[in-house]
């Protein structure tokens, strides 16, 4: 299995090019697939979006140790 955390948490290259589109020259040609689109976004729902609510409930426990620390 090819662990793909590092890959999917920064922009990639194709979403560069969708801003560059965007906001500098909107008859730039993207070079990519809607499938390439989706599979990005799904490998971020399995790598990424899940270590957001990892980090947020970590941080509502710290929150809860200073204040029981603090009383």
């Amino acid at each position: 299995m090819v662990i793909r955390k590092g890959k999917v948490a920064h922009w990639q290259f194709k979403e560069w090019q969708q801003l560059y589109k965007k906001y500098c020259d909107p008859s730039f040609e993207l070079q990519y697939s809607v499938f390439s689109q989706c599979k990005l976004f799904l490998q971020r729902c399995l790598y990424v979006f899940p270590a957001r609510i990892e980090n947020k409930r970590r941080l509502q426990q710290r929150q809860k140790k200073v204040v029981l620390n603090n009383k």
